[in-house]
């Protein structure tokens, strides 16, 4: 079993109950009466449930005595000392079993190992695996000879929206090309004189966001073409990501450090040096925001940066292949860089030669993954874009432009890519039980494509 701690100063006795509950009651230490004399009481509240993790919600005021965590799983045991470093902590299980119960409780013990006093046990359970690897998939061309598909937003199953270049009958003119549930359709952007369209991103089908050369443009959800509005703010570089928690609460970035924010009435510059170039964003309900970041300068050096609600700053430098593994391997850097996403936990995904997990400011390999471990190959192999709706329902495409789903506990491809080297992948989104890939096939005169499963 293997367990994350971020300043926890807590014990967590955990006994997994599978086919007899109440028959594994009696293991439990015996609650004693609270010490009045020590600050503060335990506090144990569930944060979330996967199909292989349990995050807690762990608190007390009482920071300074060193306490124990006890795992029981079966006949084994293990135990960890740990100090408190904050009053409310996030303590995440994880490599457990899916559809499993188990009792759970805090316990404070004292400079002599005895317990002083403990939460009452509380029951628990693992997800059931619920959720299917099944799908069906087909490769659409859209466009002109010369269209190139960028970027995608999956709002639902009948509401999608792919960007590119020429995707329209005037190469000069920008077009959006939006899937009603029924049949593609390529509309017009008259507000522009921009051919290119790079991202794309919304809240709802009258709440869109485009990016397109040195240009923000709005959508509200009245005539296509007529109520795109461009936001008066000068932009240093073209427009790459955009992606936003709520519609007052957007973030865009690109090249030449370029890195902007909307609050809900105007935009806002937290402009990077000039020799960045911001790639990929992302972020977590909480208002944590993510960014891909490529120096230039004065050798080519990625990194990813996050944000936490005041600053920027780097979190992790990207190795992609022949470092040596050392002692700093995932303190300073990782083997990552091939997409970021955030699951319903605050949890950031990046991929790359292996697939890395970054939650409670450390970074870490899921071991649910086969081959996800150092020395070895990852199933998928390398990973080039991830998506998903939760921890139990990941998606990852690698640099073939195969598609791996996990559910959980098992890793399966859904999609193998008949034709990869004439393949350049776009970006990937998913949402209810559609996974949309917008990419371009160079065989020989270059023409976007989507490719789209269904489930």
């Amino acid at each position: 079993m293997r367990s994350l701690l971020s300043g926890s100063v807590f014990v967590v006795a955990v006994i997994a109950c599978a086919a007899c509950l109440f028959g594994c009651e009696d293991d439990l230490p015996v609650d004693p009466p609270p010490d009045k004399s020590i600050p503060g009481n335990l506090r144990l509240e569930v944060d979330y449930r996967s199909t292989h993790e349990i995050g807690f919600r762990c608190g007390s005021q009482d920071t300074v005595r060193p306490l124990e965590l006890r795992i029981q799983y079966g006949p084994q045991r293990w135990w960890r000392q740990f100090t408190l470093l904050g009053e409310d902590t996030l303590f995440v299980l994880s490599g457990l079993q899916p559809g499993t119960e188990y009792f759970v409780n805090l316990i404070r013990i004292d400079e002599k190992g005895a317990v002083i006093d403990s939460t009452t046990p509380m029951m628990v359970s693992t997800l059931e695996i619920g959720v299917s690897h099944s799908y069906t998939w087909e490769e659409i061309e859209i466009g002109n000879y010369g269209s190139v598909c960028n970027d995608v937003w999956v709002h639902s199953d009948s509401c999608i929206y792919v960007v590119g270049n020429r995707l329209g009958e005037d190469p000069n003119q920008g077009h959006i090309a939006r899937y009603d549930g029924k049949e593609w359709n390529i509309e017009n952007i008259n507000i522009i004189n921009q051919g290119e369209i790079r991202t794309v991103y919304g809240f709802s089908e009258s709440d869109i966001w485009i990016g397109a050369g040195h240009n923000i443009l709005h959508y509200d959800g009245t005539k296509y073409g007529e109520k795109w509005t461009r936001i008066p703010v000068d932009i240093p570089g073209r427009i790459w990501t955009i992606w936003g928690r709520r519609p007052d609460d957007v973030w865009f970035a690109g090249e030449e450090g370029t890195l902007m924010h909307w609050n809900g009435h105007s935009v806002e510059s937290w402009h990077l040096s000039d020799n960045y170039s911001i790639t990929l964003l992302t972020g977590d309900a909480g208002g944590r925001v993510y960014a891909y970041v490529i120096d230039k300068q004065p050798i080519l050096q990625s990194s990813i940066w996050g944000y936490d609600g005041h600053e920027w700053s780097r979190l992790v430098r990207i190795e992609r292949e022949g470092k040596t593994i050392d002692r700093y391997h995932m303190q300073y850097w990782i083997y990552g860089g091939g997409g970021l996403w955030c699951d319903e936990t605050g949890g950031l995904f990046s991929g790359g030669r292996y697939l890395y997990r970054y939650i409670n400011e450390e970074w870490y390999m899921p071991d649910y993954i086969e081959g996800n471990t150092i020395g070895s190959t990852v199933v998928t192999g390398k990973i080039s874009l991830i998506s998903g709706w939760n921890l139990s329902n990941i998606v990852f495409l690698n640099i073939d432009g195969d598609v791996y789903h996990m559910n959980g506990i098992a890793v399966s491809r859904l999609y193998r890519q008949p034709s990869p080297q004439s393949l350049m992948i776009g970006r990937m989104d998913a949402a209810d039980n559609t996974i949309c890939i917008a990419g371009t096939r160079y065989d020989p005169i270059n023409r976007g494509v989507i490719i789209i499963g269904r489930r």
